[in-house]
């Protein structure tokens, strides 16, 4: 059903744990803890498909990715070939 080429998928995830969260002081030189954490991680979940055409082999992944980090969050889409 998938032709001559091949299916992949991939799940990946990272998960930064706590960490102390720190503000610049008043010249933006040191962090100066504020007694608080903050937390984060990443997931990436990708589908590709590869087809050999003769001596060369052809392929592309898609890609969903999605970070959050100290309550902030971004979402993407990526596309290799």
């Amino acid at each position: 059903p998938l032709g001559p080429g091949t299916l992949a998928a991939g799940l990946a995830f990272v998960d930064y744990g706590e960490v102390e969260e720190l503000v610049p002081d008043g010249l933006g030189l040191v962090g100066v803890p504020t007694g608080g954490v903050v937390t984060g991680g990443e997931v990436a979940l990708s589908l590709g498909y590869g087809l050999r055409a003769g001596p060369v082999v052809l392929g592309a992944v898609a890609r969903s990715l999605r970070v959050e980090l100290a309550g902030l969050d971004a979402t993407a889409t990526a596309l290799d070939v």
